[in-house]
Formats: C-alpha cells, sequence, structure tokens
C-alpha cells in the first residue's frame, strides 16, 4: 500500500511540476524579444466595410477614414 501513495505523490509532484514548467514556457518567450513591437505587416492597416450610409453608417465611415491605420474600401447601402 506503501509504494502505490509513494507513487501517486511521486506523479503528483511530477505532474505539477511539468504543469508550472509548460505555463511558464508559453508566457517567458512572450516577453523576451524587444522586436515584437517594431514588426509591420499585413495587418498594420486595416481594410473596413460599411454598410449602410445614413446617419450611423455616415459617422462611422468618417471617423474610419480620419484614422491612420483605418481604409474604408467599401460603402454599400440598401435603399440606393
Amino acid at each position: 500500500m506503501n509504494s502505490k501513495d509513494n507513487n501517486r505523490r511521486t506523479f503528483l509532484k511530477k505532474s505539477a511540476v511539468g504543469s508550472a514548467l509548460l505555463m511558464a514556457g508559453g508566457v517567458l518567450p512572450a516577453f523576451s524579444a524587444k522586436s515584437y513591437s517594431r514588426i509591420i505587416g499585413a495587418n498594420e492597416t486595416l481594410n473596413v466595410s460599411v454598410m449602410g450610409v445614413n446617419s450611423r453608417g455616415k459617422s462611422l465611415a468618417q471617423n474610419f477614414a480620419r484614422q491612420d491605420n483605418f481604409e474604408v474600401i467599401h460603402i454599400c447601402d440598401v435603399d440606393s
């Protein structure tokens, strides 16, 4: 009976240590490279489509157009 308890304890200890290492391994690399904030990629400019151009849609399209990293590429109005 004692060897069964030792195996269970050993298993739980190793599982806890392994889980902690996996969690630390998933978190720590995110903070390792300072260059990640300077990566310029395909998502630098967001393309936006606006459906409906009455008061709400017009306001949204104008606000997106004023932003540096947004581009309004489509406008659709069902009443037109």
